[in-house]
């Protein structure tokens, strides 16, 4: 892989793992905080599904805002828009509220991520694609390792401070991607894929994504709030869930 292709994705990734640290550890925060506050394991459940309901129904409509104005610009409107979302959760608690700002925060996280990916797939040809995906995981998956073990620290320093730290990182990440001299990729054509064609494509690639989603999402929602009702500290839950992420991130080079 060429130094300067590297140099490219260098604003992306930077700018995903600067993000990532927060969001690392914002699900995991929401799911105790929930269960501190006397909440079900069903409503809690619920409200974490909002986030991964965001997720899917960005991953189909948000390409039409990043091919109308461009990756940095899309990159700012999305990372702005999870910086509010959470502010506005740490302002007050309604588990019905957070519901719905987790579902635009959902939303909103996955145009990041569109937006880093096609990047990173335009940069480069088929011969290093996977590389540069693999790093894209590997810079997402470390953040995420990182943010749950500051969790226990940013946790201590207050009810809203975990929810300010978020916002910060959510905007803090625009500025690799706005100021890093790069041009960012030209994406001179872009063919719709509607879901019944990917599925014609690769119905096992589907399928392996939706049943890897729904064991990904559990292990992110409920796995804290176990550990929680087990006697762990908040620190111990942060702690183990970085284990937890720390193994699929060693897996994602090769």
């Amino acid at each position: 892989m060429s130094r300067q292709l590297l140099a490219m994705a260098l604003a992306p990734l930077l700018g995903l793992f600067i993000l990532g640290i927060g969001n690392g550890f914002l699900a995991t925060l929401i799911t105790l905080r929930l269960d501190a506050a006397g909440e079900s394991a069903t409503l809690i459940g619920v409200v974490s599904s909002a986030y991964f309901i965001g997720l899917a129904l960005g991953a189909m409509v948000n390409d039409r805002l990043l091919l109308r104005i461009g990756h940095i610009r899309a990159y700012g409107s999305f990372a702005s828009l999870v910086a509010v979302t959470v502010l506005l959760q740490g302002l007050f608690f309604d588990p019905w509220a957070w519901f719905a700002l987790r579902l635009i925060g959902g939303w909103a996280t996955v145009g990041v991520y569109l937006v880093i990916e096609s990047w990173l797939l335009t940069a480069g040809d088929q011969k290093v694609r996977g590389r540069l995906l693999a790093l894209y995981m590997i810079a997402l998956y470390a953040a995420g390792v990182l943010g749950q073990l500051l969790l226990g620290a940013v946790d201590a320093m207050g009810a809203t401070a975990p929810f300010m730290v978020v916002g910060l990182l959510a905007s803090l990440s625009v500025l690799p991607m706005a100021m890093i001299p790069r041009v960012s990729p030209l994406l001179e054509h872009a063919e719709p894929l509607p879901p019944h064609r990917l599925i014609t494509m690769t119905p096992t690639g589907v399928i392996g994504s939706l049943g890897s989603g729904m064991v990904v999402a559990a292990a992110y929602s409920l796995l804290p709030l176990y550990l929680q009702r087990i006697g762990m500290s908040v620190n111990q839950v942060g702690q183990m869930m970085a284990v937890v992420i720390l193994g699929a991130m060693l897996l994602q080079y090769p």
